[in-house]
């Protein structure tokens, strides 16, 4: 949580692999788990934040719009999908931001 709350990224970066690796979770399972934190997480910082005056509401509302439509579909897939494929995937998108961030911060 604190990492997630200093960085500003938290299920997929973060608590997904932390799962995998010290609860020994499978990939599925830690995804599904880390979108729950991330939706109790989302809450109260929202609130703090809203509080703070550091909310951009129509950015936030897009955001939240296009995401809302994105979990109705891969609440569907993600079952039917093999395990190996979905690690795979998501090793490639965690290499990807890294890859991202590095060129970012050397910029």
């Amino acid at each position: 949580g604190f990492l997630a709350g200093i960085f500003g990224i938290g299920g997929g970066a973060i608590m997904v692999p932390l799962q995998m690796i010290f609860l020994s979770e499978k990939i599925k399972i830690a995804i599904v788990t880390s979108l729950g934190v991330v939706l109790l997480n989302s809450i109260a910082a929202c609130f703090a934040h809203a509080q703070a005056g550091y909310i951009l509401y129509l950015e936030g509302i897009i955001l939240g719009i296009g995401g809302s439509l994105g979990v109705q579909v891969t609440t569907r897939f993600l079952p039917k999908l093999p395990d190996q494929l979905v690690r795979i995937t998501f090793y490639i998108f965690l290499l990807l931001m890294a890859i991202y961030f590095l060129i970012r911060a050397c910029s």
